[in-house]
């Protein structure tokens, strides 16, 4: 009896022990076991995505709207001594300011590596490039291999530099000889003027010294040289008074051409188209 007795009690045991080992076994592995906490894919905020700025379109160039002449007056506005890095760019302004044109007429040993890109912009702006001499001495008293010179190496220097040849001359202090017209292979230009290379000349008698007596097809002759403010100052009232009296301001080869006027004569200097 003691036997079964002493039996029972150790399968008990036995028994007692192994369900404690099982439990510790589940919480092990309960412990062990890690729930995931991912969030599925499909349920994943995706990340905020800036757009980016969409790409301009390129602005189109304005096209150059061709002037209609008809029923217009011509006149031409032109400028001596240039080109300078002080006076020329004001008078550029001014032109640029009223959307017009000009001739400058240039003085050869002005012409530097300094003074080109104003040479440039006169271009850009649709003016005209013509000679006034190497160096703007009266050529009337000059030999005809020294007058060929002063033509020939301005007109070749404003070649070289900015691509274009002159094909107007006007004579410096508006002096001539038959020498000069005998040696010199381009259209002599004079114009009308207000002494404006006279300092002591005002700004609203320069203006209005052009207003009262510029007429049709005339040529206008004023001065850029370095210090001729006033003549800057003029141009609001000259290039305005033009405008609202019907004028059409013209490069001189369009002048010439619009009047339907050949301006190569022999020994003639040009004021207007009409004489």
């Amino acid at each position: 009896m003691k036997k079964i007795l002493t039996l029972a009690l150790a399968c008990v045991a036995v028994s007692a022990f192994l369900i404690s080992c099982s439990s510790k076994d589940v919480e092990t592995d309960s412990k062990d076991t890690v729930t995931p906490t991912e969030t599925p894919a499909e349920n994943t905020p995706k990340p905020t995505v800036t757009p980016l700025p969409a790409t301009p379109t390129p602005t189109q160039a304005p096209v150059a709207q061709e002037i209609d002449y008809t029923g217009k007056k011509l006149v031409a506005l032109s400028f001596d001594d240039g080109p300078n890095l002080q006076t020329t760019p004001l008078v550029l302004d001014k032109l640029e300011k009223y959307g017009v044109v000009a001739t400058f007429f240039l003085i050869g040993q002005n012409i530097s590596d300094e003074t080109v890109p104003v040479m440039e912009r006169q271009l850009e702006l649709g003016c005209e490039i013509a000679n006034h001499s190497w160096t703007h001495l009266n050529m009337a008293q000059l030999e005809p291999e020294k007058i060929k010179e002063e033509i020939l190496s301005t007109t070749d220097k404003i070649y070289e530099t900015v691509g274009v040849t002159p094909v107007f001359f006007r004579p410096p202090f508006i002096s001539t000889s038959d020498v000069m017209y005998e040696n010199i292979d381009l259209p002599f230009i004079n114009g009308i003027n207000s002494a404006d290379w006279d300092a002591t000349v005002s700004a609203e008698q320069r203006a209005e010294g052009i207003l009262s007596k510029v007429k049709d097809g005339d040529i206008i002759l004023l001065h850029d040289f370095t210090g001729n403010d006033k003549t800057v100052e003029a141009l609001d009232a000259i290039i305005q008074g033009l405008i609202d009296d019907g004028y059409a301001l013209v490069t001189m080869s369009q002048l010439f051409e619009l009047k339907g006027v050949d301006p190569n004569v022999e020994n003639k200097i040009w004021t207007n188209t009409a004489w």
